[in-house]
């Protein structure tokens, strides 16, 4: 996924990438294609299409010229949750269509069958909405966004109850957490840009772990 909030500079803009990093290797993805390195960078597996020999669900459909930007993926002890912003590609610049999220049951993943999912229609109130990563045991799904619109909060989301089992309700909590600028400008050496872009003040990861009694 590109830069959907400035097409003209898309092209000045590094692709997406998402990384993790176990005990021995680290995997990096770039769009479609894969890398497995160890720690000291010597490539011992890839690159690969991470969409080969996979099962593949289809999340959201798109047939009307609608941009289905920054996925982000999230998952619990029951539930696994994708996110992403929507754009109008039929304008310029492309308006906001809002943001969709997707629940959907863990045990049907792992099973490898038929799914089922609980989808949230397109949210304008919403943006950049990343879902949590659990580290520990906890059927809730949790989410925040944080932007330039509302900066000095935080809103956390919660998704209840498993896709095929039960319904699935989203409550939203506002959280005040001050103010949180955007990283600055990374300076760069003569002869080209003076500084490049860093990033801005939009929730990017997200984990959720318990913390122990008494701690």
């Amino acid at each position: 996924m590109g830069n959907s909030e400035n097409p003209a500079a898309a092209q000045t803009f590094p692709s997406d990438a998402q990384l993790a990093v176990g005990p021995t290797y680290i995997v990096e993805v770039v769009n479609r294609s894969g890398q497995i390195c160890d720690k000291a960078g010597a490539a011992v597996g890839g690159p690969f299409d991470p969409r080969g020999n996979w099962t593949v669900y289809i999340a959201g459909s798109n047939t009307s010229n609608v941009l289905q930007d920054q996925p982000k993926l999230g998952c619990s002890s029951d539930k696994v949750t994708l996110s992403w912003n929507n754009y109008d590609l039929k304008t310029t610049p492309r308006d906001f269509l809002g943001v969709v999220t997707v629940v959907v049951n863990k045990a049907d993943l792992l099973a490898g069958g038929n799914i089922s999912f609980t989808t949230f229609a397109p949210d304008t109130n919403q943006f950049q909405v990343v879902p949590a990563t659990s580290l520990a045991a906890v059927n809730d799904l949790l989410a925040m966004e944080h932007d330039s619109r509302d900066p000095t909060n935080v809103v956390v989301h919660t998704f209840t109850g498993v896709p095929g089992v039960s319904t699935v309700t989203h409550t939203e909590n506002t959280i005040a957490i001050g103010t949180a600028d955007g990283p600055p400008a990374a300076v760069q050496p003569a002869g080209g840009d003076a500084t490049v872009e860093t990033n801005d003040n939009r929730m990017l990861s997200v984990a959720w772990q318990t913390t122990p009694v008494g701690q």
